[in-house]
C-alpha cells in the first residue's frame, strides 16, 4: 500500500468515525495511447539481522537479452497457453454501492473455470460479494447477517485456494472511543466452496484493539493466515488447511511497524514484508514463518527513507519484495527489488529503472517475477529470470496520458505459469477516461492494447486479476450514484504467438 493507499485508508478511517458517532466494447485504441513493439515479452521486539548498508541508487541491475525466451507455461490447465483473449459483455452488479469511490471494488479473484469474483463495499455500510457471470444469491453477504461490516481499501480481503473455495474477511465495528476517536473492529472470516454460498456461521476473531491493516492469504490446500495491525504491532490467526479450524490470535515478532503484505506457499510456510518509516531502525524488512511456527529473525531489506510497495509470493516459497522512497506515492528515487530464494536466502537489493515495481510484483511458479511502473510517459514492464537477474524492461503502453489519479494506478501482474495482465487507466484525446489492458501467454508476445470500458464509462477506481489458467477479470466504478461493473477475459487457442483480443 503505498501513499496514495495510505491517503485512501484515512478516508475510510474518517468514514469509520463518522459512522460511530452518527454522522453519518471492443474499440482500437487511440493513437498515442500504446505501443505495439515490445522488446519482449513470538516476543514483542523481532530479531534483527546485522544490515550490511547498500547505495540505494548505485546501478547494480542486471541486464540480459530480450525477454523472447520469457516464462513457458507448466501449469496444468485445460486451455493450454492461450493465442487469444475474448472479451465478454461487460455486467452490472445488482443494488446499491458505497457513494464513496475509494472503497469499491476492493478486491477481485478469479478462479480456474473464469468465474470472477469481487468484494465490495455496498450502501449501508455492509460489505458484499458478486460474480460474473453472477450467481444466483448475488449480491451475497459474508458476515452471516451481521449489521455493519466494513472493507478497507487496499488490504486483500478474498483468496481462493485450488479446489475454488474462497476465504473472505470483513471488519465489525464493535466500539468506539471518544477520547483517542479510534475504532475498535472485530474481523470476521467465512469461507464458500466453488459455486456455492457463504458460510452461515463464519468465525470470529476477537481481540482487544483490532484498528488497521488486514490481509488473507490461502495455499492451494486451503491453508490459510490471516494477519492484523493491533496500534503497530501484528497478530495473526493461522489454519493449515482447508476446513481445518483456525488457531487463536498469535504475536507475530516484529514490533512497531507499520504497512505490509503477506503470503502463504504450497508448503505452509509464510512470508510477511513491512515497513518501519517512522521507527528506530526504520526501513523495509520481511520475516519468514516455517510450517512448524517458528519465525527467523527480520531481515532488513532498505534503509531509511523507504517503504514497502509490494510483495509476492510463489507456491515454491521464493519471494520478490519491491520498496524504495516515496512521497505520498510519488517516488523520490529509484525503486528496487530484493528476492529471496525458496530456503530462505535474500539477495542483494536491485535498483529498478525509473517506477517499475511500484505498480505491480509477482513471482511464477518457476520464480521469475513481473514488475511494472511508469516510465514518464510510458508504462513498462520487466521479466526477470529463474535465478532472479533481470531481463532489459520492455514497452506496454507507450506515450499515454498517465491520468495520475489514484484508483485508476496501473495494474501488471502474472500467473503460477506466467500469463501475464496488464490494466491502467489513460485519458483519450477527446478527454474521456478509459480502461485499456493487454494480455500475454507464457511465452508469448503481448496482444494489443484493447478499451475495456465502454466509451459511455468513466471509471472511477478498478481492479484487475488473472487466474491460474488465464482467465482475467476487470470490476470498476462509474457514474452517479456509483455503479459497479464486471468485465471478463476468456483465453482461447494453444498458439500463443502473437496474442489477440476479440469482443464481445
Amino acid at each position: 500500500m503505498n501513499g496514495r493507499t495510505r491517503l485512501a485508508a484515512l478516508a475510510l478511517s474518517l468514514a469509520g468515525l463518522l459512522a460511530a458517532l452518527g454522522a453519518c466494447s471492443s474499440s482500437e485504441p487511440p493513437a498515442r495511447t500504446a505501443s505495439t513493439a515490445l522488446d519482449s515479452p513470538g516476543a514483542d521486539t523481532g530479531l534483527v539481522e546485522p544490515f550490511e548498508p547498500v547505495d540505494l541508487y548505485a546501478s547494480t541491475s542486471t541486464q540480459g537479452v530480450a525477454p523472447s525466451s520469457a516464462p513457458q507455461p507448466s501449469a496444468p490447465c485445460s486451455t493450454g497457453r492461450p493465442g487469444a483473449w475474448t472479451l465478454e459483455k461487460p455486467t452490472t452488479v445488482a443494488g446499491r454501492i458505497s457513494s464513496a469511490e475509494y472503497l469499491t471494488p476492493t478486491d477481485i479473484i478469479v478462479t480456474q473455470d473464469g468465474t470472477a469474483t469481487v468484494a465490495y463495499q455496498g450502501a449501508g455500510h455492509l460489505a458484499r460479494t458478486a460474480d460474473d457471470p453472477p450467481a444466483a444469491d448475488d449480491p451475497m453477504d459474508p458476515s452471516g447477517g451481521r449489521d455493519e461490516t466494513w472493507l478497507e481499501p487496499g488490504d486483500d480481503h478474498l483468496a481462493v485456494d485450488g479446489s475454488g473455495t474462497q476465504t473472505m474477511v470483513v471488519q465489525e465495528p464493535v466500539r468506539f472511543n471518544s477520547n483517542t476517536f479510534t475504532q475498535f473492529h472485530d474481523l470476521v472470516v467465512a469461507d464458500r466452496p466453488a459455486g456455492g454460498s457463504w458460510s452461515t456461521a463464519p468465525v470470529t476473531a476477537q481481540d482487544k484493539e483490532i484498528t488497521g491493516r488486514v490481509d488473507v492469504a490461502v495455499n492451494a490446500s486451503g491453508a490459510a493466515v490471516l494477519v492484523w495491525s493491533q496500534n503497530t504491532r501484528y497478530r495473526a490467526i493461522y489454519r493449515t488447511a482447508a476446513g481445518a479450524p483456525w488457531s487463536g490470535p498469535q504475536r507475530i515478532p516484529a514490533a512497531r511497524a507499520y504497512d505490509f503484505d503477506v503470503d502463504i506457499d504450497d508448503a505452509g510456510r509464510i512470508v510477511l514484508a513491512y515497513d518501519r518509516p517512522y521507527e528506530n531502525p526504520p526501513g523495509v524488512y520481511a520475516i519468514r514463518r516455517s510450517r512448524d511456527g517458528r519465525w527467523t529473525p527480520s531481515k532488513q531489506l532498505s534503509g531509511p527513507d523507504t517503504e514497502l510497495f509490494g510483495m509476492a509470493l510463489n507456491a515454491d516459497g521464493v519471494a520478490v519484495v519491491s520498496h524504495g522512497p516515496t512521497d505520498d506515492g510519488t517516488p523520490l528515487g529509484r525503486v528496487h527489488t530484493s528476492r529471496m530464494t525458496a530456503d530462505g536466502t535474500w539477495q542483494a537489493p536491485v535498483r529498478q529503472p525509473h517506477s517499475l515495481g511500484l505498480h505491480g510484483v509477482s513471482v511464477d511458479e518457476r520464480g521469475r517475477a513481473l514488475i511494472g511502473g511508469w516510465d514518464r510517459g510510458s508504462l513498462r514492464g520487466r521479466w526477470s529470470r529463474a535465478d532472479g537477474t533481470w531481463r532489459q524492461p520492455f514497452n506496454i503502453a507507450a506515450d499515454v496520458d498517465d491520468t495520475r489519479r489514484w484508483g485508476l494506478d496501473p495494474h501488471v501482474t502474472a500467473n503460477g505459469r506466467g500469463d501475464a495482465l496488464a490494466a491502467w487507466g489513460t485519458k483519450t484525446g477527446a478527454g474521456d477516461l478509459g480502461l485499456w489492458a493487454r494480455f500475454a501467454a507464457a511465452g508469448g508476445d503481448w496482444t494489443k492494447p484493447q478499451r475495456v470500458t465502454p466509451t459511455t464509462h468513466q471509471p472511477t477506481r478498478f481492479d484487475a486479476a488473472i487466474g491460474d489458467c488465464g482467465h482475467a477479470a476487470f470490476a470498476w466504478t462509474s457514474g452517479k450514484p456509483h455503479q459497479l461493473h464486471i468485465r471478463r477475459a476468456t483465453p482461447s487457442g494453444n498458439t500463443g504467438r502473437p496474442g489477440q483480443v476479440t469482443g464481445r
